[in-house]
């Protein structure tokens, strides 16, 4: 493994735009670009301890907030993109204008939130993602002038994350509905810092994001399959049967990919 600082300096620049497009426009793209920044910067800024000072720590927090905001925005794009395509099946008209137009709703009172606190806290979120950005590249300077000696404090501190990742996927509990989640957010960080080597492998890597995709997958039909039953009426329907069809199908998949990860991440850790 060979770490690439200059992807970690480019991770908080990234940041910054994706904050600047968000702030202007919470399109489903730029959410979805926004959230997934934010997730990769705090796994990088925990896992090489970038948080250690007071500043650190609060732009740590402020980011956390964010994403969390950001993620309320985009599992309604995700699940109301989901029930869209249910409309070509044929499925009760009546159910499903309701359903579209309850997430609608929702996406719109959860934009107005992630609004308003990215307009809160503009500009020291834009400073502080700056100054941090400079810090990594003085780093650099630095540690090209001391034999690298920086670069490796942090590329050790990558690899004992990465290899006690590859450790809790591999060696964790039977996976099932239950932990399939967690595990996926194993997953995402053991990607997000897999991609600050200088030639990532891309087999493992395609593999994580067929993993990180496919329980995705399972857990947004799962979560509609939730709103569904708390909304429409409880008697049997054929758009409430469709999605709990899906919800199974896409479990059986997502157990199947997970359990091929989790192979291959043994086979770097024995």
């Amino acid at each position: 493994m060979s770490f690439n600082p200059e992807e970690l300096a480019a991770s908080f620049r990234k940041m910054r735009k994706s904050l600047k497009a968000a702030q202007s426009d919470l399109s489903p793209e730029d959410v979805h670009r926004f959230r997934t920044n934010a997730s990769r910067l705090e796994t990088l800024i925990d896992s090489l301890e970038l948080n250690a000072r007071p500043s650190g720590k609060r732009l740590r927090r402020m980011i956390a907030s964010h994403r969390k905001k950001a993620g309320k925005v985009r599992d309604m794009d995700v699940q109301i993109g989901l029930a869209a395509s249910l409309a070509s099946h044929g499925e009760e008209e009546a159910g499903l204008v309701q359903l579209l137009a309850h997430m609608g709703e929702r996406r719109e009172k959860f934009a107005r939130r992630l609004s308003s606190t990215l307009e809160k806290d503009w500009k020291y979120s834009r400073r502080a993602l700056k100054r941090k950005e400079e810090y990594i590249q003085k780093h650099l300077v630095r540690a090209k002038r001391q034999g690298e000696i920086e670069e490796q404090a942090w590329e050790k501190k990558r690899e004992e994350n990465v290899l006690e990742l590859a450790k809790l996927l591999a060696n964790g509990p039977k996976l099932n509905a239950g932990n399939l989640h967690a595990f996926r957010l194993q997953v995402k960080q053991l990607s997000n810092l897999l991609k600050l080597e200088k030639q990532p492998g891309p087999g493992l890597l395609d593999m994580l994001t067929a993993a990180k995709d496919a329980v995705g997958e399972w857990h947004d039909w799962l979560s509609l399959k939730d709103i569904a039953n708390k909304l429409l009426d409880r008697r049997p329907s054929v758009l409430r049967q469709k999605i709990n069809s899906l919800v199974k199908c896409k479990l059986a998949h997502a157990l199947l990919v997970a359990g091929n990860l989790r192979k291959r991440c043994l086979g770097m850790v024995i």
